[in-house]
């Protein structure tokens, strides 16, 4: 069986089987012999597959669209997308001592990391996928799956394609789930991105965000991720310390400088911002907003 050749569902396919075989990495057990190594491959693989899922499903969503077929019940889904989602939307980098005097000392001699991967994402894609294929309704979509799997399972497992073991996956084709896996790799992927590039422009601009909105959780919460995984590592509780340290040194100096001068506008804006960037909601800010504007109307 080959890749179908009407583009809407070689598109979806081609999401469909990228987003299983996202799910086959967050199953995956990660065994201890593994370590370290197994898990980064694990991260990497996920980063550049998830990106391309949405991108195969917008591109079966412009062909039909392009054709006339409704897409509402796919844009309703691709509404509900967070922009720029990631495959891993979180890694820890926790220290730990292994002997009983680095643990009196605090000294850390062990690192553990952890991946979140991004399950909601990856439902969100299954219904994606789903509401494409509902706008498909000629196709006959359960004949197709019955068929790839029948031609995976005598091909093997959908599995990783190393580009060491490419010739070996190239003599077993057979699947054509295999095949649309293939043939994204050979013919559709786009070239590894610079990963390491991509992370350090995003440290630099999230640390400018960070620097001037200490207590905005979101950001902080952001560059806490993206420094876990750069090299050398900086644990994620490190770095939320420290701006959570300079968020109340933030506000305290505002604080200080308001109950001086309390009709100063400008410093109560800032109080406002960081108050409800501190605490999710406007509840203090507006409570400080009343007091000093009182405060401000008496010393008129």
């Amino acid at each position: 069986m080959t890749v179908p050749s009407d583009p809407a569902v070689r598109s979806v396919r081609i999401a469909a089987t990228l987003n299983e075989r996202f799910a086959a990495i967050m199953r995956a057990p990660l065994l201890q012999s593994h370590g370290l190594s197994e898990l980064e491959l694990r991260i990497g693989e996920a980063q550049q597959i998830y990106p391309e899922i949405w991108t195969h499903l917008d591109e079966a969503r412009a062909t039909l669209a392009g054709r006339g077929v409704s897409t509402t019940a796919y844009d309703a889904v691709r509404a509900t997308e967070p922009k720029g989602s990631l495959g891993v939307s979180r890694v820890e980098l926790e220290g730990y001592a292994t002997t009983w005097s680095g643990h009196m000392l605090g000294i850390h001699d062990e690192q553990v990391k952890s991946a979140h991967f991004n399950l909601e994402g990856h439902r969100r894609a299954n219904q994606a996928v789903k509401a494409l294929m509902d706008a498909q309704p000629e196709v006959d979509w359960k004949a197709l799956e019955r068929a790839e799997n029948a031609e995976i399972a005598a091909a093997g497992s959908l599995g990783p394609i190393n580009p060491k073991s490419l010739g070996k996956w190239l003599a077993i084709l057979g699947g054509a789930g295999v095949a649309v896996y293939a043939f994204w790799y050979l013919l559709i992927r786009t070239p590894p991105h610079d990963y390491v590039g991509e992370r350090k422009a995003r440290i630099v601009d999230l640390r400018a965000a960070a620097d001037q909105h200490p207590c905005k959780k979101s950001v902080v919460e952001s560059l806490a991720n993206e420094l876990a995984w750069d090299k050398p590592p900086v644990p994620s509780k490190e770095t939320r310390v420290a701006y959570r340290t300079t968020c109340t040194d933030r506000i305290a100096t505002l604080q200080a400088a308001l109950a001086a001068e309390p009709c100063n506008k400008t410093n109560l804006a800032q109080l406002e911002a960081a108050l409800v960037d501190r605490d999710g909601h406007a509840d203090a800010g507006m409570a400080a907003h009343n007091e000093l504007d009182a405060k401000c109307r008496d010393n008129l």
